[in-house]
């Protein structure tokens, strides 16, 4: 049985051929990649050469039957650098990304209508998923990154990603996929009309580390993120931080989603709709409007913790409307703007230990409340 390495990836060679270098198996005089012919594999990369650069294959062989051909054509995804290859982690650079950044990145932004180039780089990932990296600049997006695979992730350089909404677009990043992540980016929200920032529909999804800045509509509030769905289930949205006249996050229809550790300077910190199990732990939210409002028959619902100041008087810094079988533990509710915690139309529901100017309660029964400090 003959066996030979045989190699593609792509390096830019100065004829403007690109030289392959990954391993590919050549077994009793078949070449494959993956199980596949030698054929098939060629037809595979010139699908995806169509449109830039030529490709001429090179490597080990030995009394190939199907013998390395060379490949005419030009590279067509915009954007794209030279085809790697399927690789785990993809690296994508703004138009105003350094000279350095640029030349290490697979796939480089223009400054307009980068999502066109994000969806490309993501389509890139193998079929098992990947990273997307987003190195420092400005990334201008016009319509909706969605992430209809699973096992994805996005991470930018922290604040020095920052990528722009704009237009008329409804949502940023659309996360369909299950165990996807968005994670270290500014996300800026200058859309001409309410807008989400990042929507995730599919469960296993983690939000971490981002920062949301949302602007003010007459229309209506922006929303930072959105997690919706009857299915959609196991997710964390944890260490972010949420600026201007908005709504932080927004749960609907969902279970078993830990919200912790984050900060909000919005309108509304987070609304909570017809949930089941959802864990509101450790955040901290100077807001305009109300803090935590959870509404709508939800259950199983923990807010421990957190920390709220106001800045008008007359709102709830925690509000429970039809909620069932929830708790109310350890939460500061400063006094500097008479903050209430508010219990109307719900059951079973515990508030205890907690610090607020008032706590108040209608329509309710079978709730214990007691251990609070009202100032």
């Amino acid at each position: 049985m003959e066996h030979h390495e045989f190699y593609e990836d792509y390096e830019k060679q100065p004829d403007g051929t690109y030289k392959v270098r990954r391993p590919v198996t050549h077994t009793d005089g078949i070449l494959t990649r993956y199980g596949k012919k030698l054929s098939a594999v060629l037809a595979e990369i010139k699908g995806k050469t169509d449109g830039l650069a030529k490709v001429a294959i090179t490597g080990s062989y030995n009394d190939l039957e199907d013998k390395p051909t060379l490949i005419k054509g030009d590279m067509g995804q915009q954007g794209v650098k030279g085809d790697r290859g399927l690789t785990a982690t993809i690296v994508i650079a703004a138009s105003d990304s350094g000279s350095r950044r640029k030349d290490a990145a697979d796939y480089v932004c223009t400054g307009t209508d980068d999502q066109v180039v994000m969806l490309n780089a993501i389509n890139g990932l193998p079929v098992t998923g990947g990273k997307i990296v987003f190195v420092e600049g400005n990334y201008n997006v016009t319509n909706a990154i969605k992430i209809d695979r699973s096992n994805v992730v996005l991470e930018g350089m922290g604040n020095a990603t920052t990528i722009n909404a704009t237009g008329t677009m409804v949502t940023l990043f659309e996360i369909n996929g299950f165990d996807c992540a968005v994670q270290h980016m500014c996300l800026n929200e200058n859309t001409l009309s309410p807008s989400v920032l990042v929507h995730a529909t599919g469960s296993n999804v983690l939000i971490q580390n981002n920062k949301f800045n949302l602007t003010y509509k007459a229309s209506g509030e922006s929303t930072g993120i959105l997690i919706s769905g009857s299915a959609v289930a196991n997710s964390r949205v944890c260490s972010n931080y949420f600026k201007g006249s908005g709504l932080g996050i927004h749960l609907t229809n969902c279970k078993n989603i830990v919200v912790s550790s984050n900060t909000f300077y919005t309108k509304t910190a987070m609304i909570c709709s017809n949930c089941y199990i959802i864990s509101i732990n450790g955040n901290t939210a100077t807001i305009s409007g109300n803090g935590f409002l959870v509404k709508n028959n939800s259950r199983s619902i923990s807010i421990c913790g957190n920390t709220i100041d106001g800045e008008l008087q007359g709102y709830d810094g925690i509000r429970l409307e039809n909620v069932f079988m929830s708790t109310v533990i350890g939460n500061i509710c400063n006094d500097s703007q008479d903050i209430y915690i508010r219990l109307s139309g719900c059951d079973r529901c515990i508030v205890h230990g907690n610090t607020a100017y008032r706590i108040d309660s209608e329509y309710t029964e079978n709730n214990l409340i007691n251990g609070n400090f009202e100032v």
